[in-house]
Formats: C-alpha cells, sequence, structure tokens
C-alpha cells in the first residue's frame, strides 16, 4: 500500500484494484498526522495543506485555526487555508477588521 508514511496498516480490496486496472487495490487503515483519504493523502477536515511539505511529511497537513468570532465556521478551505469569514472580518484564520471597519 502507499499510505505516504502516515498509516502502519492497510487492507486489499478486490474491486478497487480491479477498478484501477490492475494496479492498486490497497486502502490506508487509520490515517495519522491529520490525514484522511484511500492513501492517507487528504487532510482531514479542520485541516489544510501546507504546500510547502511533501504529502509524506508528518506536518503536511496544519489546523485551520478559524478564529471562534470572526469566522462563520471551523472548516477552513483545504487547500489554502482560508476561513470563511463573517462580513467585516478578514484574513486567513478571521482575526481581522476588514478595511472600513473596527472592532
Amino acid at each position: 500500500c502507499n499510505c505516504n508514511g502516515h498509516a502502519r496498516r492497510c487492507r486489499f480490496n478486490m474491486e478497487l484494484f480491479k477498478m484501477s486496472g490492475r494496479i492498486s487495490g490497497g486502502v490506508c487503515l487509520n490515517c495519522r498526522h491529520a490525514t484522511t483519504g484511500r492513501h492517507c493523502h487528504y487532510c482531514r477536515e479542520g485541516y489544510y495543506r501546507d504546500a510547502t511539505k511533501p504529502i509524506t511529511h508528518r506536518k503536511v497537513c496544519k489546523p485551520c485555526d478559524c478564529h471562534p468570532i470572526g469566522s462563520s465556521g471551523k472548516t477552513c478551505n483545504h487547500t489554502t487555508g482560508q476561513c470563511p469569514c463573517k462580513d467585516g472580518v478578514t484574513g486567513l484564520t478571521c482575526n481581522r477588521c476588514a478595511r472600513g471597519y473596527q472592532q
């Protein structure tokens, strides 16, 4: 299995093996380091992918850390890390007032 170093175990799935053209049928079990997916190649909800690190890095997934007051949710964009900000709020984690707004 190709678990990118984030799982110690995997199982074989014959249907996936057939669908892949008999290339791969492995499914990783218990992905670690905030990863998920068949090959532990996605970040779990509440985390985003650090593009500066390879998928095999232990800290490839960073927590969203959305501001509890400025953000309209806890889940950020899986690619950019941008949290969903409320009106009048800006910043990656929604921790700053937008231009024309004050605290």
